[in-house]
């Protein structure tokens, strides 16, 4: 993929270049000329020549860029603490953002230092009209290489062909059925329609078990109740399904909704899920799951497809890994059923062209398994 990189600092514009070495990212030459400033020559580009040019300068050198590349594939534009002299380069990058998307460029824009950012009102105008925002530098050109090898591969992880994504496609019934049917493992668990089914369910499965609410219509069913835990014998079997009978009447007795008895799993929780982002394509997170996943913010994102082993160095800089190794003497979490379980979410993502997003949330790991407790498609 045809890329340009422009940057203010040398030793950050020679890094990147590094980092897009055996990567599908070709850094093109560029060659620009213009009338009271130095001449130019070589990829990555430095902005610092205009720093204190006035706006015409500015935009007359962003488009000789862009020109003397003959239209890239991809301009980075990596903002440092040297480029804090002309905070109006987000205008400016604004101006020429229509032509440039009409020409097939792609804009993306990384902030070498948190404390350096265009204003919050401009980097939206800039979203809003294609550009896409990355907070590092490392992050960018991991995304971009990523981009560059699904264009030349059209593969996943799985190396299974990718399938376009069709929103207006039908989205599979039932998720379980499709995340099994690939590979992932269930719990076991079955659909209760009144409470001497849910006991019958219970005692097939053995106590103790989860009930919950399983309705399209009810989102962040945890938050409103919709799930009860520690389900001990038949007596609190019946009487969990009491409430949530009570609390979500509307969607069970209107048969918009049902229980779902499930065995209750040990292990530590995590999530693992896609989304089709609309620069990079299928992106995978992996981290914290439960109901504190957005509080403990401990996730990684890549780009789909991905390297042979790169999964599970991603997985190796979460804060939750030593989990994995037997922190503090605990029994270790069993790291080849996270990455298969991996494997079955980007197979199942892969099989259906309607499917935009996928998480399971959570996905409870022990020494023996990961299993996943819930998922979400969209």
């Amino acid at each position: 993929m045809r890329t340009v990189v422009m940057t203010a600092s040398g030793g950050m514009g020679a890094l990147v270049a590094d980092m897009a070495a055996g990567t599908s990212l070709e850094l093109v030459p560029v060659t620009v000329k213009l009338s009271g400033l130095p001449e130019l020559s070589g990829n990555p580009v430095d902005i610092g020549p205009i720093a204190q040019q006035p706006d015409t300068t500015k935009l007359a050198y962003l488009t000789s860029v862009v020109e003397s590349a003959a239209r890239p594939d991809v301009l980075l534009l990596i903002l440092t603490p040297l480029a804090n002299d002309f905070p109006d380069i987000g205008e400016e990058i604004l101006r020429v953002l229509p032509t440039w998307t009409a020409q097939g460029v792609t804009v993306v824009i990384a902030y070498m230092a948190s404390e350096i950012r265009l204003p919050d009102e401009l980097e939206t105008r800039l979203r809003r009209a294609g550009a896409a925002v990355i907070a590092q530098p490392p992050r960018a050109v991991a995304a971009l290489a990523a981009l560059a090898a699904r264009r030349a591969s059209s593969t996943l992880s799985t190396g299974k062909p990718i399938a376009a994504r069709q929103p207006e496609q039908k989205l599979p019934e039932d998720a379980f059925d499709l995340l099994a049917l690939h590979g992932m493992v269930l719990p076991q668990q079955a659909a209760a329609h009144s409470a001497e089914a849910a006991v019958a369910i219970g005692d097939r499965i053995g106590y103790p078990v989860v009930a919950k609410i399983e309705s399209d219509a009810v989102a962040h069913r945890t938050q409103l109740g919709g799930v009860i835990v520690g389900i001990r014998n038949a007596v609190e079997l019946q009487a969990a399904y009491a409430t949530l009978d009570t609390r979500f009447s509307e969607h069970i007795r209107g048969g918009t909704g049902y229980v779902l008895v499930q065995q209750q799993n040990v292990g530590e929780e995590f999530l693992i899920g896609i989304v089709t982002d609309p620069e990079f394509g299928p992106v995978l997170t992996i981290g914290s799951g439960g109901v504190t996943a957005e509080l403990d913010k401990d996730m990684v994102f890549l780009p789909l497809p991905c390297a042979p082993g790169e999964i599970e160095a991603a997985v190796r800089t979460l804060r939750r890994y030593p989990l994995f190794t037997g922190y503090r003497n605990l029994p270790p979490l069993n790291l080849r059923a996270l990455l298969s379980a991996v494997d079955a979410l980007v197979a199942a993502y892969d099989a259906e062209p309607g499917i935009t997003e996928i998480e399971v949330n959570p996905l409870m790991i022990d020494g023996a398994r990961a299993c996943a407790v819930d998922v979400l498609i969209g």
